[in-house]
């Protein structure tokens, strides 16, 4: 049913109460007066509950006129793929959606949506996730009366990471706006909280995942993974213990997804409890946790001795433009040899796997490549550029590796396919092998 055609049936309805007190004023009641003669026992119950009925409807219909009604909006935001989706950002409004998929092939869905208000909105605020562990990117869309009874139509260009709505047959880009700024929909209840910009304690930090304000939550999050390493004792406590809230549950997950080399410091028993959660009836839970296995990245020493140290570095991180691996240290006079190769997933729909090091296809030579920084270097190199070679360490430091892309929150290692133009058929997941050949030890 659309909008139009629903609040056609609003409209009905309306009338058909004023159409049946018409009735039942001019037609029924001379009806039950004509039986005054013939039935004067029975007259006198009709003709009260003719009445009793009557005003019953005349009180719906004043209710109806003089009570404030809310207000449903509803639309749709086309091209999206899982874990892709939308929520409101004002939790006192009414917000449900439905996925429908383009055909039972199709991984592409539209997403229709519903909100529910007490009356009219000039503005809809709402976040737009990518990832389940995604802080979602907030818009603001001016929502024009006609929106209540046509719709609103919202479109999704992932390659080009821009929303639209859809006016009139056009396009009008919609911008992302800053976290701190004001909503469309304010609610005069709604607690406004700030904090200070001073460091906050991991213990504080925790607290905030359980907030009832998802901003608090996003941010809580945000600076636990900040914390880097420090933080992971204090999320395997979470994750380990059966005790923990759903919101504590979620937090650690997600804060752990951002700690670039997470899965290979966590203790065997954190991995097996995160492990598994992939099976957990939530499927917000499951999702993060799968997302963490399959991306898991593992960073370990193959040999070790006097003239010679090998690292391998197993689904390197591709969620940031460099990561430093601490692990890996360099010393003035050390002689590296760099391999690699492997497929990653660089985000977007279809076909979407590239290789890690030469990566083939639309905008490969711009962005989608891997990364490399030496101890020293003022500035990164792609890693294509080193393969084969040997490379002198001049400042004692750790190595870096970095992703060149312009969205991170996708890029990963999920739902594995043939990549663009078959360049990843058969290939294994990223990986590099650095061999470091020491002068002195």
């Amino acid at each position: 049913m659309t909008i139009s055609a629903a609040k056609s049936y609003v409209d009905i309805l309306n009338l058909g109460l004023a159409g049946l007190l018409v009735f039942l004023v001019f037609v029924i009641e001379k009806l039950l007066r004509g039986l005054r003669k013939e039935s004067p026992v029975l007259f006198p119950w009709l003709y009260s509950f003719f009445w009793l009925v009557t005003f019953g409807i005349i009180s719906l219909i004043a209710y109806r006129g003089f009570m404030p009604s809310e207000a449903t909006l509803a639309g749709t935001v086309e091209n999206l793929t899982d874990p892709e989706t939308i929520r409101a950002t004002d939790t006192a409004a009414d917000f449900y959606t439905l996925q429908k998929y383009r055909n039972k092939r199709s991984e592409i869905f539209d997403l229709h949506w519903r909100i529910t208000t007490a009356s009219q909105i000039k503005s809809l605020s709402f976040r737009l996730y990518k990832t389940a562990a995604d802080d979602g990117d907030s818009y603001i869309v001016p929502v024009e009366p006609t929106a209540y009874k046509n719709g609103l139509k919202l479109r999704y260009h992932r390659e080009s990471n821009r929303l639209t709505v859809l006016k009139d047959g056009t396009e009008e880009n919609l911008s992302t706006v800053n976290r701190e700024q004001p909503s469309g929909l304010h609610w005069p209840w709604q607690e406004q909280v700030a904090y200070a910009e001073e460091k906050t304690s991991l213990d504080v930090l925790f607290s905030r995942l359980q907030s009832n304000d998802p901003r608090i939550r996003s941010e809580a999050r945000r600076d636990i993974a900040k914390e880097g390493h420090s933080a992971i004792p204090s999320i395997e406590k979470v994750l380990v213990n059966a005790d923990s809230s759903y919101l504590l549950r979620v937090g650690a997950l997600s804060a752990l997804t951002r700690i670039p080399a997470s899965s290979s410091a966590i203790s065997l028993t954190t991995f097996k409890a995160v492990d598994d959660m992939r099976k957990d009836r939530d499927p917000v839970i499951r999702d993060i946790a799968s997302n963490l296995i399959e991306n898991a990245e593992s960073v370990k020493k193959e040999a070790d001795s006097a003239s010679e140290t090998v690292w391998r570095i197993a689904r390197p991180t591709l969620t940031q433009l460099e990561t430093s691996y601490n692990q890996i240290q360099l010393r003035p006079g050390d002689v590296v040899k760099i391999t690699a190769g492997g497929c990653v997933q660089p985000g977007g729909s279809g076909l979407t796997w590239k290789r890690y090091v030469d990566p083939q296809g639309p905008d490969s030579a711009s962005r989608h490549f891997a990364l490399i920084r030496m101890p020293g270097e003022a500035a990164q190199s792609k890693l294509s550029s080193v393969i084969g070679k040997t490379l002198t360490v001049s400042q004692a430091g750790p190595l870096a590796l970095g992703y060149k892309d312009d969205y991170y929150p996708d890029n990963g290692y999920w739902k594995k396919d043939d990549g663009v133009g078959g360049q990843c058929k058969g290939q294994p997941d990223a990986s590099v092998t650095v061999q470091i050949q020491h002068t002195r030890k």
